[in-house]
């Protein structure tokens, strides 16, 4: 086996430090694209600090919006003189640089530090996953993410915001799960990082709870581990109090405008797609084809891949079974948790996968190559995604 030497890490970590700033470049385009459109997500998120924070303070915009972690970052860059949309460019372009920075160390801890090959191939896994997206079908439908979704969303900024901490998070429970430790301190982080992700959008806890809950009570049949499972489960007394506080903001005061929620049957799901279970396999191609290829890894007693499967089902359920009520019904509000649970899927699942394919060499080459090739075209259609998005004028091939 060939060692890691100092140079190529240097080397390594030099790259990825560029490609991140390339990668929070076209974060900062799209963005600032999107912050002088008015039909888009950013521009109404964006504006809300010149119309209510602004004029009324931020206890006001909070009683409106109750997780403004996108909206505190824009408006610290605006107090040096930035414009709105060229200050929404830069808060997104600085979360597209952390989540660049943290998938490569998520990528690098799956591969191991043993060798140059290994490593390099983190680094390019790496980079397959900050574009990865829906399978682009033309002939199925010319938009790529109406109707599929996307693991890599480029035009909401509170999505942008919240999946450097969302992926920080779920590395810092899956360390903790395979090292079957939960030290008074590590929990004290992760509690903290549950809460910086309510703070940037609570569409991640709202996948995280159930996942997490389910798996800890298989944890404790399996493992009658009780100060384990204790100390996990304490981590979540704060953030469920904000979520509280949230919940009741977003959905059920005058100020957050919702009007509550109901349960569906796939209404909303099917309402922007024309089949919904092609849509789901254009979605979830290379994820469904990886889980059947790595069972005896995802599903062997205590992996910490369990709890990213719990949060995948428990995002699909939500965005099947829930919606809100009033004129946002069809507005999809819950297939943000569904979206990110499906790009933290493929941020573990696609290292291991790769590391077994081309490191351990444990994977037939026939079942190897397939996944290389829909990995392949997950990777193009989000490179095609983007280009869409960045040079569409009226934004039609998103909406």
């Amino acid at each position: 086996m060939d060692k890691l030497t100092l140079k190529n890490k240097k080397v390594v970590y030099g790259i990825w430090v560029a490609i991140a700033l390339v990668y929070a470049g076209l974060a900062f385009a799209v963005f600032y694209k999107f912050a002088g459109m008015n039909n888009s997500d950013t521009f109404a998120h964006a504006v809300g600090i010149v119309d209510i924070w602004i004029p009324n303070g931020f206890a006001e915009y909070f009683n409106r919006l109750s997780y403004p972690g996108w909206h505190v970052v824009t408006r610290f860059f605006m107090l040096f003189g930035l414009s709105l949309a060229q200050a929404a460019g830069a808060s997104s372009a600085v979360f597209a640089f952390l989540t660049a920075v943290i998938v490569f160390y998520v990528c690098s801890m799956i591969f191991g530090w043993e060798s140059d090959k290994r490593i390099w191939l983190a680094a390019g896994t790496g980079i397959i996953l900050l574009f990865v997206t829906a399978l682009y079908v033309p002939w199925y439908t010319d938009r790529i993410y109406y109707g599929q979704g996307s693991p890599t969303i480029w035009h909401s900024p509170t999505y942008l915001a919240v999946k450097p901490f969302a992926l920080l998070s779920c590395l810092l429970l899956f360390q903790m799960i395979r090292k079957r430790e939960a030290k008074a301190k590590t929990c004290v982080v992760y509690a903290l990082l549950t809460l910086v992700c309510l703070f940037m959008k609570p569409s991640f806890f709202q996948v995280q709870a159930p996942a997490v809950f389910v798996y800890l009570v298989l944890d404790l049949i399996m493992y009658r581990d009780w100060r384990f499972v204790r100390n996990v489960a304490l981590t979540f007394i704060p953030a469920i109090l904000y979520m509280l506080l949230q919940f009741w903001i977003m959905f059920y005061s005058s100020t957050g405008g919702g009007e509550g929620i109901s349960l569906c049957f796939f209404d909303v799901y099917k309402f922007t797609c024309r089949s919904l279970p092609v849509s789901v396999l254009l979605l979830l191609a290379f994820p469904l084809y990886a889980t059947g290829v790595l069972w005896k890894d995802i599903f062997r007693k205590g992996s910490p891949y369990l709890f990213l499967g719990f949060m995948l089902v428990a995002g699909f359920c939500e965005y099947s079974f829930l919606m809100e009520n009033g004129p946002r019904m069809m507005h999809g509000n819950f297939s943000w948790g569904y979206m990110l649970s499906v790009f933290l899927y493929w941020a573990f699942v696609l290292p291991l996968f790769f590391k077994r394919s081309f490191v351990v060499k444990d994977i037939a080459w026939p079942l190897a190559i397939i996944g290389c090739v829909l990995v392949a075209w997950h990777f193009g259609s989000g490179i095609i995604y983007y280009l869409q998005l960045l040079l569409d004028p009226t934004n039609t091939l998103l909406f």
